[in-house]
């Protein structure tokens, strides 16, 4: 009494093969269906990128927009807070000593004090006085005072 397998191996062998080539064909089936599955993944977010890449698009050009608009007022504040500072230096300048002195005045010290004369009757006979000028220095010598 030989077992099947022993006298029919062809048969076994068929039916072996059989398996193999169905389990083949589901192999092959699932991973096709893997692979759509997986491609229609893809597909989507493919999709949305491109939709970000018009998102980002938008954005910078909105960017270089504002900074279009970011520096023309930059400049025209720029040009505004010129002219104010412009006003401004040309008053300073009015009363700038040093520009009084251009105009011919002058300012007289008490040499030992450098303090500016304001009253004759604060200088007293002797007293060495410098007279800045826009052009030098005079130190001279009180003989007399007039108040």
């Amino acid at each position: 009494a030989q077992s099947y397998a022993l006298r029919r191996p062809q048969v076994i062998i068929e039916q072996y093969q059989q398996r193999l080539d169905n389990l083949d064909r589901a192999l092959h089936s699932g991973i096709g269906h893997l692979l759509t599955v997986e491609q229609a993944k893809l597909d989507r977010v493919s999709s949305r990128m491109v939709g970000l890449k018009g998102v980002i698009e938008k954005a910078a050009q909105k960017t270089a927009d504002l900074e279009q608009i970011i520096c023309a007022s930059s400049q025209h504040v720029l040009k505004e807070k010129t002219a104010v500072f412009r006003q401004i230096s040309a008053r300073l300048a009015g009363l700038n000593p040093l520009t009084i002195l251009s105009r011919g005045y002058s300012v007289t010290y008490l040499k030992k004090e450098q303090v500016p004369v304001k009253d004759a009757g604060s200088i007293k006979k002797g007293d060495i006085l410098e007279t800045k000028l826009n052009k030098g220095v005079i130190i001279s010598q009180v003989e007399e005072t007039l108040t």
